[in-house]
């Protein structure tokens, strides 16, 4: 009984396929053939017979080299037996477009609670240049400066040289960094962005500078603060220390925050925080108001 019949009957069994190996698969009188192995002429044929039963006709594709074997310096493309390697294809229509996690309403939006309150107070923008102004003096060094102090240092120290490291007066950041000194009460000037997220893991941070008595500020946003540090974002800012250049500055800065802030704190935890009205309900407003009522929003909002 042929190979094909075994095939089209249903009944290819592994007792029908060792004896047909038996009787068909001889050696080739053709030196080509015989330089092949056995297991891929079988697959070859096998290929052959379950095209023809399904009647297909299947167009030569490119050798894929993960299952390309070279015969006289020419590439055999074989794959396993019941036919070639699935094409890919597009599943968009099917699956339909990838739909990323939906961000939450900003906290600004909703009425906010007494203890978000501090996290959106307002400041003059006078004060909030002179602060960056202040920070942008003590930002830490980058990649580069940090690989050329790392050379310097491995030079002194082939040459013998005894190298004194003293530690930089930088800006801290990150919240494991910013709350160790802040407990420790090193912590100077702490600077909180208002646009954190998710806003709980910085909503306490007020609450403890005031318990240690240390200055805080609110300002906008997290990317300003990243970019002091040369991150994208960073939700807050610390100094420990400053030079003794900028020490009359540095007073002044703190003086406003105590007035501004520190002193306001009571007042702001007896108060509900209104809700902001989103882009849609305050264009509404806008065709209800008269110039000079939206005049007077606008600057109140600012």
């Amino acid at each position: 009984m042929g190979l094909g019949n075994l095939i089209c009957d249903g009944r290819f069994f592994e007792n029908d396929l060792c004896l047909w190996l038996k009787e068909n698969l001889h050696p080739s009188q053709n030196a080509e053939e015989n330089s092949i192995p056995w297991n891929v002429l079988f697959a070859f044929r096998i290929q052959g017979l379950w095209n023809h039963r399904n009647r297909r006709i299947f167009k030569q594709s490119e050798p894929n080299p993960r299952f390309a074997v070279e015969v006289n310096n020419v590439a055999l493309n074989y794959f396993y037996v019941a036919g070639k390697s699935k094409v890919k294809t597009n599943l968009s229509p099917i699956m339909g477009p990838k739909r990323g996690g939906k961000v939450a309403a900003a906290p600004a939006k909703k009425k906010t609670e007494k203890v978000l309150n501090p996290l959106f107070e307002k400041r003059p923008k006078q004060f909030a240049a002179n602060l960056f102004k202040l920070l942008l003096k003590y930002r830490p060094e980058d990649k580069s400066a940090k690989k050329e102090c790392l050379l310097k240092r491995a030079q002194a120290e082939a040459e013998g040289k005894t190298v004194e490291a003293k530690e930089p007066i930088i800006v801290k950041y990150g919240l494991n960094h910013v709350t160790y000194p802040i407990k420790q009460n090193k912590a100077q000037l702490v600077v909180i962005a208002h646009d954190v997220d998710q806003i709980e893991l910085v909503v306490w941070l007020p609450a403890l500078c005031r318990k240690m008595e240390i200055p805080y500020c609110i300002v906008k946003g997290k990317a300003r603060l990243g970019s002091i540090v040369h991150k994208k974002t960073a939700s807050v800012l610390c100094l420990t220390t400053v030079k003794n250049e900028d020490k009359l500055e540095f007073s002044k800065i703190l003086e406003a925050i105590k007035v501004d802030s520190n002193c306001k704190y009571d007042e702001y935890q007896k108060k509900w925080g209104s809700g902001i009205m989103g882009s849609k309900p305050q264009a509404k407003t806008r065709t209800l108001l008269s110039p000079s009522d939206i005049a007077i929003a606008v600057t109140s909002h600012d």
